[in-house]
């Protein structure tokens, strides 16, 4: 308890509480490759008729770095996908704040840090600049990348000039497709032949292949107007 004060009040060192922050991002990720998720009947099981459980358990998860898509079927199958769209997006949305401001108490600091000892004028200062000037645009072209690592960017952008509440309205914006169609495609898991299954398929590849021409062009054109 008196670490987690100290940190709270930011009385430990910057290197440290940012080596802090990844040795908890590398223990969730060692956390989920052991236990994975859940199964569907055990997933049923656990939160029948309990609502508030599933949005706090779907958060854990969250910040657990378990695989957003991965939640987002397995709760298809039990929910089906309009109550699923409605639980994981709001769970998740609870647990990316989480590792939001775990990533701003742990690497804020220790970011700054690195951006002043460069003078401010070096790559990362140019990046974390922009993230501040396009905080939106940026949150939410990354979450439309389902290749993009959804738990790891919470704690990522916790550690950038990104507002929290920029932050989780671009969250919101960029996942809302893709955990309808995830949650959809679990829903229709029984039955891998069936038009909702492959159209909802289908739209997820068109989805992640948009969002990287998307990222590609946006990140051309950053690149073009950054002062170097």
């Amino acid at each position: 308890m008196t670490v987690l004060r100290r940190i709270a009040a930011g009385g430990l060192d910057p290197r440290f509480r940012a080596g802090l922050l990844v040795v908890v991002v590398v223990a969730l990720l060692v956390l989920v490759v052991v236990t994975g998720l859940p199964s569907p009947a055990r997933a049923r099981a656990a939160v029948a008729g309990r609502p508030v459980l599933t949005v706090l358990g779907i958060a854990v998860l969250a910040v657990l770095l378990f695989p957003r898509a991965g939640v987002a079927a397995v709760a298809g199958v039990v929910f089906g996908p309009w109550p699923a769209t409605g639980y994981v997006l709001t769970g998740t949305l609870l647990g990316a704040a989480a590792a939001f401001g775990v990533g701003r108490v742990l690497g804020r600091e220790y970011l700054d840090r690195l951006t002043v000892r460069h003078g401010g004028t070096g790559r990362l200062a140019r990046l974390d600049g922009w993230l501040g000037r396009r905080a939106f645009l940026a949150v939410v072209t990354a979450r439309l990348l389902p290749v993009v690592p959804f738990g790891l960017l919470n704690y990522a952008f916790g550690a950038t000039r990104v507002r929290p509440g920029t932050f989780l309205a671009g969250t919101a914006v960029g996942i809302l497709p893709s955990t309808f169609l995830y949650a959809v495609v679990g829903a229709a898991a029984s039955d891998p032949t069936s038009p909702l299954f492959l159209g909802a398929a289908a739209l997820t590849a068109v989805l992640a292949v948009g969002g990287a021409l998307l990222v590609g062009r946006l990140s051309r054109r950053g690149a073009d107007h950054t002062p170097r």
